[in-house]
């Protein structure tokens, strides 16, 4: 049995094709790894989130920033599941990925409703 941190190691592996750059290397998205690996960077995520609502200043650098690198890495590795599911369905692949749905939204939902960072954003405007 793979740790969680391992499985998610294996899910955000990344190779470059001449210019292109960070596309998953999709041998190493075996669906046993899904739900260990999504769920660990979710709570890696979480915590990075919640330590950026808590000391964040309102400017780009100190919360577009580190708010958009959250971001990228969900959406790249959730994202780059979600295509394989789409292109390469099976009834195990789409399994792993309904167990991971609903906390993948729980936190999408808790970053795009803080009320602390749309407070900070709202300074900004100013």
């Amino acid at each position: 049995m793979i740790s969680p941190a391992a499985a998610l190691a294996e899910l955000e592996r990344d190779e470059s094709v001449g210019p292109l750059t960070h596309l998953p290397q999709w041998s190493a998205l075996r669906t046993e790894y899904i739900e260990p690996g999504v769920v660990h960077l979710i709570d890696e995520i979480a915590t990075g989130f919640a330590k950026l609502e808590t000391s964040l200043v309102p400017n780009w650098a100190g919360l577009m920033d580190p708010l958009e690198r959250l971001n990228i890495r969900l959406g790249r590795t959730v994202g780059a599941i979600s295509h394989l599911l789409s292109v390469c369905h099976s009834d195990a692949l789409q399994a792993a990925y309904d167990a991971i749905r609903p906390k993948v939204v729980d936190l999408g939902n808790r970053m795009s409703q803080s009320r602390p960072i749309y407070d900070a954003i709202k300074l900004m405007q100013q």
